[in-house]
């Protein structure tokens, strides 16, 4: 599993700022009586107390990667960002990242386009002095002096200096979508994209916009480096549509939509991307978009909430957490902020795909076929994943050897047995070894025979039932006690499974996925009563591979007698399908 945590719009804002004094409009509002009618001026900074939350409940969350989509500052002054990249920093160091990666949002390239405008002319610098008379967002730009009027023109890269001084240079951020973040999730790589949707023109560049140079120098990266076996991930600020739940006006519309984000989103579904990022709009959701470029692919829309902006509850704050559980599924959770601090949303989570589950095939697809062959039914059951507590155990565990060793007989049934050595890895305590039975067609629990042994003490050990579907069956084996932290184990699971003549045993699936960079050794026999015709191993990641094999042989051991056997050294953690089929 490797889990990013999506943060957005911080809105970070030097305290000095906020002291300076009233404009007319706050003015006039204290005189109407803000508080009775509901309305108040201000320039939307950020909470601490929100900041001291999300940096608790992150640090407890342990992350791989961070990613900020923009609005890191308020205003995109210097001391703002003085702040805001101490904030980051802190985050980084906590959770031990390598990766925290920023892009920029239209308020952190306020100040300096305030000060480009207003340095244009006397009758821009007069307009703008007027306008910080009604505004207090306005009279803060223009107070944050810190970029020299003479020094501002209007390229859209100067427009981000500060940016790039305070979050690129730091290391937090990205300046093109052609220098990717690159991240090895062991089934697969993850590649995060960063653009920068602040070149609208306008003065506030609340609308957004990618445009053709970024796209082009993205396009020429991509025909040179073509991602077709990583997870893609492409961030930026703006969204590319609307939140379903926003009710945006005409006016609204006409400012605040991205002008090239249907453009964008088209292109980068039929690149194969996976999922985008963005914030800008304060209103989480996710949504998926399918321009039918690539039968059953679909790009994930996740918008994020503001995280750190406004004081309370009242103004919802919320981040995302995504966990790219496997290949082919990810499971998505948002996070708001209450009296008592972060906290998961009951509604807020759900599993969202990757690559589409049907790809995965035990035999070739056949137009003739009208239902899901239940070897294939089987086979997907176990690569997308199996239950919450097999992903939640198995990382406390180190693995030095997995051993399958497996008998099929004439009459079509399984004898399995499953060994597992290694030791508990981490600080706190195991509650047993995890294993995870799938086959074909579907047997009753009871009949699978089931019971363990604890080599070390060759004593018998105890078999937990945690889930029982027809097709696939998760247990824990546990030698008595807990284990305790740093212990070493060797347990044994042993099993039947009857198949039939129908649907017999002509291959079989194990999923290393939930098993991370532990795995030291992995051996795998079956014997036969058949000489299967082409025996061989596919590994199901991001894209099918034959995996690399320290031993792959087929051995007569006597008369309708044979042995599959198959060694792998330090396996990807990927699921791994056994085909010995005999011949037609």
């Amino acid at each position: 599993m490797l889990r990013i945590i999506h943060i957005s719009d911080l809105h970070i804002r030097h305290q000095e700022i906020d002291a300076r004094g009233h404009t007319l409009l706050q003015d006039a509002a204290a005189f109407l009586g803000k508080r009775k009618l509901n309305f108040e001026v201000h320039a939307g900074a950020h909470s601490n107390d929100k900041v001291k939350a999300l940096e608790t409940i992150i640090g407890s969350l342990h992350p791989d990667i961070i990613v900020v989509t923009g609005d890191v500052t308020n205003f995109g002054d210097e001391r703002s960002f003085e702040m805001a990249r101490d904030i980051l920093l802190r985050l980084k160091k906590q959770t031990r990242l390598d990766k925290l990666i920023c892009v920029p949002g239209n308020h952190d390239c306020l100040v300096e386009r305030a000060a480009m405008l207003s340095g244009k002319s006397p009758t821009h610098g007069l307009l703008m002095r007027s306008m910080a008379k009604l505004s207090a967002e306005m009279a803060a730009m223009m107070a944050a002096d810190d970029v020299s009027r003479s020094q501002v023109d209007t390229s859209a890269s100067t427009l981000l200096a500060n940016f790039n001084r305070y979050i690129v240079k730091s290391g937090l951020g990205v300046s093109s979508p052609a220098e990717p973040i690159i991240v090895d999730a062991g089934w697969g790589k993850i590649a995060l994209f960063s653009f920068n949707s602040v070149n609208d023109p306008g003065f506030m560049a609340n609308e957004g916009r990618v445009g053709a140079d970024q796209l082009n120098e993205f396009n020429k990266y991509i025909l040179d480096n073509p991602h077709k076996d990583t997870v893609n991930i492409a961030l930026l600020h703006h969204h590319p549509i609307s939140a379903p739940t926003s009710q945006d006006s005409a006016i609204n519309r006409a400012y605040d939509w991205m002008q090239d984000g249907p453009l964008f989103l088209q292109y980068l579904n039929r690149q194969g991307f996976h999922f985008i990022m963005h914030g800008h709009q304060h209103e989480p959701f996710t949504c998926q978009v399918d321009y039918q470029f690539s039968e059953g692919r679909h790009i994930q829309i996740l918008g994020a909430g503001s995280a750190t902006q406004g004081e309370g509850i009242a103004n919802r704050s919320s981040f995302n957490v995504l966990d790219l559980l496997t290949p082919f599924e990810a499971q998505f959770q948002r996070y708001d902020y209450q009296q008592t601090g972060f906290a998961p949303v009951a509604d807020g989570g759900r599993i969202l795909p990757v690559r589409p589950i049907s790809d995965v095939r035990v035999y070739p697809y056949s137009h003739a076929q009208s239902v899901t062959p239940t070897e294939d039914a089987a086979m997907r059951e176990l690569v997308k994943g199996c239950c919450e507590k097999a992903y939640s155990v198995d990382p406390d565990h180190e693995y030095h050897v997995f051993d399958y060793d497996i008998k099929i007989n004439t009459a079509h049934r399984y004898f399995g047995t499953y060994r597992r050595t290694g030791q508990v890895a981490r600080t706190r305590n195991s509650d047993g070894i995890v294993f995870v039975i799938t086959g074909s067609p579907g047997v009753l629990y009871a009949d699978l025979k089931l019971r363990a042994q604890d080599n070390i003490t060759g004593k018998e050990a105890l078999v937990h039932q945690i889930q029982d579907h027809a097709t696939q069956k998760v247990v824990r084996v546990t030698t008595g006690a807990r284990l305790q932290a740093g212990t070493r184990f060797d347990v044994t699971l042993f099993f039947e499974w009857q198949a039939s003549a129908a649907e017999p045993h002509h291959c079989d699936a194990v999923n290393l996925m939930m098993f991370p960079d532990s795995v030291k050794s992995f051996k795998y026999r079956v014997s036969l009563p058949w000489c299967p015709a082409a025996a061989r191993v596919t590994g199901y990641g991001i894209q099918n591979t034959e995996p690399q094999l320290i031993e792959n042989e087929v051995k007569k051991i006597s008369d309708g007698e044979y042995l599959f056997r198959v060694e792998m050294g330090s396996p990807a953690p990927m699921a791994y399908l056994f085909s010995f089929a005999p011949a037609r």
